[in-house]
């Protein structure tokens, strides 16, 4: 589904007014009166944009099953997330639990959310499905927890996806096929968690890695800090193997 969207500008009662498209779920409603939340010629309206798109319910769903709380005062969990250090130019590394919107689209009129990070929260779980509504993510950060299960095929969905980084967590099964759909990958770090098995041959769809991170012989090891190179995708996207 698509965020809410601009579709429209007229004059109320001598106001400034913008009508509005909840994109993928048809119909429209429009700014007029200012009611339920809506606001008349407040161009800050765009910030409000995440609130009427599933990517709000997905995250709190997210985070109700990690056992994460946002944190007060950065960002609004509750109404409007994309506020405070999500659109601020706040460094997200600098705090465990962040997120960061981008606000550019539809001409600076629709907000999503890209970036995700829940460090070191001693959450517990597994990889929600309601992820993949989230699916102008191009950054994941949820090292050192808790987490358990097996990586999902559903991940293969987010293919905006630049940066994953799932270390030092209690993972397991064997990697799926389809984190080979993640061809703008340029950093992939599962390491430190129970995955068993070899390294699918469609990793080497991914030609943009370029962290040197890896253990040798392709078999994914629980105590190694696995990544991989961009020479290791080409040489598995050709047959080959690394001794």
């Amino acid at each position: 589904m698509g965020g809410l969207r601009r579709v429209g500008r007229r004059v109320v009662a001598g106001t400034v007014c913008y009508d509005w498209k909840i994109g993928g779920m048809g119909g429209s409603t429009t700014a007029e009166g200012g009611g339920n939340g809506w606001e008349c010629g407040c161009w800050s309206f765009r910030i409000y944009i995440v609130s009427f798109n599933i990517e709000l319910k997905a995250l709190n769903s997210i985070f109700q099953k990690w056992g994460v709380l946002a944190p007060p005062g950065l960002w609004n969990i509750s109404g409007e997330p994309c506020t405070g250090t999500a659109v601020n130019g706040t460094k997200w590394e600098d705090h465990a639990v962040s997120i960061v919107c981008n606000c550019s689209y539809n001409n600076n009129s629709t907000c999503h959310i890209t970036h995700l990070r829940v460090f070191a929260q001693d959450s517990t779980g597994v990889i929600p499905v309601e992820l993949t509504s989230l699916q102008y993510l191009t950054h994941i950060v949820i090292d050192q927890n808790y987490m358990y299960g097996t990586l999902p095929a559903f991940i293969g969905n987010l293919t905006r996806l630049t940066y994953l980084s799932m270390g030092h967590n209690e993972f397991s099964g064997s990697l799926p096929k389809e984190l080979g759909n993640l061809k703008e990958l340029n950093f992939l770090a599962i390491g430190s968690n129970n995955f068993s098995g070899t390294l699918p041959p469609e990793l080497g769809n991914l030609a943009k890695l370029d962290q040197p991170w890896q253990n040798g012989r392709g078999v994914v090891q629980h105590s190694v800090m696995l990544g991989i190179t961009k020479g290791r995708a080409d040489l598995m996207k050709k047959g080959g193997r690394r001794e």
